[in-house]
């Protein structure tokens, strides 16, 4: 189960005793792993949850979430990773939501944290920029333990790379998984009907397509349909080159947090009502609370003039 630590699956925080009856039933109801992060990579926001966990008696998986700005460094993510392995964590997840890990940069991360800490490693990406298999190749060359990956026809494009193709490229090789391929070729054959099923009985768009400017926007695929849905809404959806422009902007005024549920939806939220409305005309209630730290600490300081909250500050230039 993924957990976002004191946000548990909401988007506001709780308090400590609501988050550890939810890991308790959790378990009780037959959960065996918990993996848990937090938006900010805010080290205090994860730990009622990790203990919770571990008191449970299931096995604990911290999380480091993996992004890219002036304000996040390999060694940021290792003294993450560390005060997790100091919570209990029996596992480091890197947790990379909108497949921004290079390939190069995965391999030189997991060896340091192969070479720091106790435990398993496991890698966590999607193929929204199109580089992951070359990034889970790397990462096995370079020890990872774990690599997360999705049947062939629930792969790639904003999901994780192809179980199948990862276990034909490692096989002969050191990092051998030792894996039954045909048994798998089975699994593929059964739910690629179950795919055409979910296409047609919710009349599902898989009109999604891989690419790499997201290495620039950093929104995960999931957020990126949202977003546009949003847009049309407001009758604004030829302003949506316009949004992925702006989204990176209004992430650093807002102290570059990484693009994941909650900060995913309040960045873009804030995004989509700067491009529509003007800039900062319209702050949403999550905004106010991130800018104020409700959410714990941003990476970045958040920037002086979000804070005096004076849209006349923002006109377009």
């Amino acid at each position: 189960m993924l957990l976002r630590g004191q946000n548990v699956l909401g988007y506001n925080h709780y308090a400590d005793d609501i988050v550890t009856e939810f890991v308790n039933r959790s378990v009780a109801n037959g959960v065996s792993i918990i993996r848990v992060f937090d938006t900010l990579n805010d080290a205090r926001n994860l730990e009622c949850a990790m203990k919770a966990t571990k008191a449970a008696g299931t096995h604990a998986q911290g999380c480091i979430v993996y992004t890219i700005s002036p304000y996040h460094k390999d060694s940021n993510f290792v003294k993450l990773a560390k005060e997790l392995v100091q919570m209990g964590a029996d596992s480091v997840c890197i947790k990379d939501m909108a497949g921004l890990l290079r390939h190069y940069a995965a391999e030189q991360l997991v060896r340091i944290l192969k070479a720091e800490l106790p435990v398993p490693i496991d890698l966590h990406t999607h193929c929204t920029s199109g580089m992951e298999d070359m990034t889970y190749l790397k990462a096995a060359e370079a020890g990872v333990d774990i690599i997360d990956t999705a049947l062939s026809p629930f792969a790639e494009l904003t999901s994780q790379p192809c179980t199948k193709a990862l276990v034909a490229s490692l096989k002969g090789g050191p990092r051998d998984t030792s894996i039954d391929i045909v048994a798998l070729h089975d699994l593929a054959d059964h739910f690629k009907k179950v795919k055409y099923d979910l296409i047609k009985d919710f009349n599902l768009n898989l009109n999604i397509a891989i690419d790499p400017k997201v290495l620039t926007f950093q929104i995960p695929g999931g957020m990126l349909s949202n977003l546009l849905n949003q847009m049309k809404e407001m009758g604004v959806v030829g302003k949506y080159p316009q949004l992925l422009k702006e989204m990176p902007i209004v992430r650093a005024e807002l102290g570059y947090p990484p693009i994941v549920t909650p900060t995913s939806q309040i960045v873009g939220s804030m995004t989509v009502l700067n491009v529509a409305l003007g800039r900062y005309k319209l702050i949403p209630s999550e905004v106010k609370d991130l800018v104020l730290g409700k959410y714990g600490r941003t990476p970045a300081p958040i920037d002086s003039k979000i804070k005096k909250n004076d849209s006349r500050r923002y006109s377009a230039n």
